[in-house]
């Protein structure tokens, strides 16, 4: 994430767009790995992204979720996620529904992390800079600075709900 602004740290995520899965691929391979200057990243080896795209899917599981996942959506994007799972099937992999009861609970806990984490991303900026920034990008750190301790910890322990059934779910 080095060069990029932070938002939402926690939740901050830098990846690339391209035209064709090939061509992210090969972003992502040059993108991936340990970065000193960002203490979220992995010393792991990252592995070939590329010659995973020629790997079997035979075996693969994709979990896909019954509650809230399909709430809501335009029927052409519920139509192309359904395509897109009938097109895993015949490449190999196997669609699982999985329960994720509590995912619902991501809109509550939301709300209190993205602003708390936003507070802190732009405090001293904000503070020195503030007359640079936009009116709803001032406006949206001003009320982030507003978020209670108290709605803070309520929403990391929502977060460590949802996180533990997805967990489990991925077993």
């Amino acid at each position: 994430r080095t060069g990029a602004f932070p938002d939402w740290s926690s939740m901050d995520c830098v990846g690339p767009l391209a035209r064709t899965v090939h061509d992210v691929a090969l972003v992502l391979q040059v993108m991936a790995g340990y970065d000193s200057e960002d203490p979220t990243t992995s010393a792991a080896p990252v592995p070939s992204y590329v010659d995973a795209l020629k790997a079997d899917l035979a075996g693969m599981r994709i979990g896909v979720p019954k509650e809230y996942f399909f709430d809501n959506l335009e029927p052409e994007v519920a139509g192309g996620v359904q395509d897109a799972i009938a097109a895993f099937g015949e490449l190999g992999a196997e669609a699982v529904e999985v329960s994720l009861p509590n995912i619902g609970l991501t809109n509550e806990a939301r709300g209190p992390l993205q602003e708390a984490e936003t507070a802190a991303a732009h405090h001293e900026l904000f503070r020195e800079r503030g007359h640079l920034y936009g009116a709803d990008m001032a406006e949206r750190v001003k009320a982030a600075g507003k978020v209670t301790g108290a709605q803070y910890a309520h929403a990391q322990h929502l977060r460590a709900i949802i996180l533990r059934e997805v967990v489990e779910a991925l077993e």
